[in-house]
């Protein structure tokens, strides 16, 4: 019976919602690129650099100079993060690994069975995993905190990002599985309506994630420290420093936007001029500048393509977002007028 009243309510949140998406005439906010990446992990950083994977292989792409690979072919390699440095975290051949554009990759150990590395920030501190059996990552596995060559255990999180004040995002571990916050060996629970995931975390310590009251629906969601503001049916994946939120919705296979107290659907933000029959299913990440990294879908033979979406007009500089002004001029008339849903703050 549990399930009853949130299917009834997700049914609704469609009917209402799907005629807005429709409706929405304004000019695109943003103009697409397309990249030549797997759909898996994808990274932005504020250089503008993407790194994901191509052909299974871990790889970079710049403006101007396009993709370079940084794995081997047939080497099984898995990308975790990018920070503003160009230093890219992952795994090779069941070892973290550190990757950057004509330097040789650097490993470290993690344990008997190897492991991975998560997540890094612009110190090069690193989130790592350390598997406590052979193979893929399971329940039993461990993280840490790769510093100067030393590790401090993440004893009871399953961590997903770290920011420049050495703050760790993720998910307690065990029965009530809630967000938290880790930072110099204590653990923040954050404020959810029952069950909630954290993703992300930017530099002034706002996570972005999900929070459900119900397994079945869960709303976007951002903390800026205690106070939580939910929003539209959704999740969110990345947060830049502006506070701007991208991620997807699940039901309807939206990529999505969170910002400035509103829910957005991607779909009515982009100039998909020359893409008939695409649509953004997915958002994977942001940077201070706006720019995001989206997976888009065509129905019809089902492919899948790696999107880079740009401002349109441009904005000006992250200094200017960092004040505040997250998007600018047209860009930002064209998203206010396009939110889907309102926040909700407790």
């Amino acid at each position: 019976m549990k399930l009853i009243a949130p299917m009834c309510g997700l049914a609704l949140a469609l009917a209402f919602s799907l005629p807005l998406f429709a409706a929405a005439q304004v000019p695109p906010a943003y103009r697409a690129t397309a990249l030549p990446f797997d759909s898996a992990k994808l990274v932005i950083n504020n250089a503008g650099d993407v790194a994901g994977t191509a052909g299974g292989r871990v790889a970079l792409w710049r403006r101007g100079t396009g993709l370079a690979y940084l794995t081997g072919s047939g080497e099984q390699a898995y990308l975790g993060d990018m920070n503003d440095v160009g230093q890219l975290v992952g795994s090779s051949d069941a070892h973290p690994t550190i990757w950057q554009l004509g330097r040789q990759p650097v490993t470290f150990e993690a344990g008997r069975y190897g492991g991975a590395a998560l997540a890094i920030n612009n110190q090069g501190t690193i989130v790592a995993m350390a598997r406590a059996v052979p193979g893929e990552q399971g329940p039993r596995d461990e993280y840490f905190i790769y510093k100067d060559g030393q590790r401090n255990w993440l004893h009871g999180l399953l961590p997903w990002a770290i920011n420049e004040q050495e703050q760790v995002v993720g998910t307690l571990r065990g029965a009530t599985q809630d967000a938290a916050v880790w930072q110099g060996g204590i653990y923040h629970e954050l404020p959810d309506q029952g069950y909630s995931l954290a993703r992300d975390i930017n530099d002034k310590g706002w996570a972005a994630g999900g929070t459900s009251s119900e397994i079945t629906t869960v709303y976007g969601a951002i903390w800026k420290g205690d106070q939580l503001e939910t929003y539209g049916l959704g999740y969110a994946n990345a947060i830049n420093n502006a506070g701007v939120a991208v991620g997807y919705w699940e039901g309807a296979r939206h990529a999505m936007m969170y910002s400035g107290g509103r829910t957005y659907d991607l779909n009515t933000l982009w100039d998909n001029s020359g893409w008939d029959g695409w649509s953004l299913f997915f958002a994977e990440d942001i940077n201070d500048a706006g720019e995001i990294v989206v997976i888009a879908s065509n129905e019809a033979n089902f492919a899948q393509q790696v999107l880079l979406l740009s401002p349109v007009p441009e904005t000006a500089t992250a200094a200017m977002l960092l004040a505040g002004l997250a998007l600018l001029g047209g860009l930002h008339r064209a998203i206010a007028r396009n939110a889907i849903a309102p926040m909700r703050t407790i």
